[in-house]
């Protein structure tokens, strides 16, 4: 079934009682490819593994090919952050921005970022709404995990054991979120890594449940 199915059952619409129009972006694919670029799967019991391949294929990226570019870094917690800060080389150590559970908000790491003219990048677990980073403010999205929503949450677990099909949609919902914080125009341009096997997988495996104009941008499944 589709995600329109599920949305449409959750606000009370039986079949028939709505429709769907599905519209092709006017954002070409090639501007905002979405590149599976995995370096294992990333849980809870796995992360201790997985700091250094993290950090390794982050330094790769941005040397690689960003090296001059403003991005993002969507991490899985305030703890992976400091994990990364702390471990990448000092030439990307400088150029980030990183938001805390303290004295740095949101506001204050957009603003900073913003008013920086040089290649800063933002790292933040609770950046995947409510920011535009057009235009020369993201060149590149970094997503270190599948963001799956927090089954420590009593609504989220009750919800997911009721139905599984809400909790992988929601998920999906929450990476397409993180990809959009950038290419945020039909001229805008930017690359998206996703760095964790268990996003890859949940992808392939619910491909049809993503809008045929998000598919068109998928690399490396």
């Amino acid at each position: 079934r589709r995600s329109s199915d599920l949305w449409a059952s959750e606000a009370g619409l039986a079949q028939g009682e709505y429709g769907v129009i599905e519209m092709p972006s006017t954002f070409p694919a090639k501007n905002r490819r979405v590149i599976f670029d995995c370096v294992g799967s990333i849980t809870e019991k796995t992360k201790a593994d997985m700091y250094t391949p993290v950090i390794k294929k982050i330094e790769e990226i941005v040397m690689r090919d960003h090296h001059g570019d403003k991005g993002i870094i969507h991490t899985p917690s305030y703890d992976w952050s400091e994990r990364i800060s702390t471990g990448v080389g000092n030439w990307l150590h400088k150029r980030l921005i990183t938001a805390n559970r303290h004295d740095l908000k949101t506001s204050d790491v957009i603003a900073l970022h913003t008013e920086d003219f040089g290649p800063t990048v933002i790292m933040s677990p609770a950046m995947k709404e409510g920011v535009d980073l057009k235009d020369d403010l993201a060149r590149f999205s970094i997503i270190i995990k599948c963001p799956y929503a927090s089954l420590g949450h009593p609504r989220v677990a009750k919800k997911a054991e009721k139905n599984q099909r809400w909790y992988t949609t929601e998920t999906l919902c929450s990476f397409m979120q993180q990809v959009g914080r950038s290419t945020r125009g039909p001229e805008d341009w930017s690359v998206t890594y996703c760095l964790d096997t268990k996003l890859a997988d949940l992808v392939r495996k619910n491909r049809f449940k993503l809008p045929k104009y998000f598919q068109e941008a998928l690399q490396g499944l």
